[in-house]
Formats: C-alpha cells, sequence, structure tokens
C-alpha cells in the first residue's frame, strides 16, 4: 500500500471522527428521546394508589388492526385499546367497589382517561358526603 493513501485514510477518518464529536455536542440539536420505560407508567399508577386506597386493578386489552370488534368498541381508524379496571374497599381486598371499562387510542390515553375518570368520580363522591352531612 502506498504511504500516501495511508496518509488519506488516517485523515478521512479523524475528520469523520471529529464530525461526529462536533454532532453530537451540537446544543442547538434537539434532544435524543429516550426509548419509553415502566418507570413512565408509575405516574397513573401513583395517583391511581392515591385515589384508590384499599387497591385497584387493570387489564389492558390492545386490538390489531385485523382483530374482529367487539360490540361495545366505538367506531375507529386506528387499533384500539380497551382499559377494564376496578377498584377495592379499604381492609377488604376481595371487595369491589365497582369498576368501568374504557377505549382509547392508546395505553398513555386509556391510563390518563382511567386517572381522570377516578378523579371525577372522587370529587362527586365528596359533594354528596358534604350534601348529607347536611
Amino acid at each position: 500500500m502506498h504511504p500516501h493513501t495511508i496518509v488519506t485514510a488516517v485523515v478521512v477518518a479523524a475528520t469523520l471522527l471529529t464530525c461526529a464529536i462536533l454532532i453530537a455536542r451540537d446544543p442547538n440539536r434537539p434532544p435524543r428521546r429516550r426509548r419509553r420505560t415502566g418507570i413512565q407508567e408509575q405516574g397513573p399508577a401513583k395517583a391511581m394508589d392515591e385515589l384508590c386506597p384499599g387497591g385497584w386493578q387493570a387489564r389492558i386489552t390492545m386490538l390489531g388492526w385485523r382483530a374482529p370488534a367487539p360490540p361495545d368498541a366505538p367506531p375507529a381508524d386506528v387499533p384500539l385499546v380497551r382499559l377494564e379496571w376496578e377498584r377495592f374497599e379499604e381492609g377488604d381486598e376481595h371487595r369491589s367497589l365497582g369498576g368501568r371499562r374504557l377505549w382509547a387510542s392508546s395505553i398513555p390515553v386509556a391510563l390518563q382517561a382511567m386517572v381522570d375518570g377516578r378523579s371525577a368520580d372522587q370529587v362527586i363522591e365528596e359533594a354528596e358526603k358534604t350534601f348529607e352531612d347536611r
């Protein structure tokens, strides 16, 4: 191999490495998106723990593009997510206080709808209790 070829290859490699380092350190470059992990789902779980002191459980079902939709599924242009959840009485984890089923376009949307629904229920329950105490 000719010495000029070796020198040229080293210069090209050094230039590429320098460019890669400069691109990685560019402060104007938008941040890389981190991969989603189960840690991000702890937000709704923690909120539900606070809203359901006796405990709760949820089941998520994802429908594929070609899956037959259950009769209660809303019409949709995307695969749907069904979330069914129930809460339990404090001190008796086997006594269900009722639950709900909801449909959403994604798991995060379904989890947020679950938390929002339980929050609304709690507001109504507190208002009813205040009214009954009068």
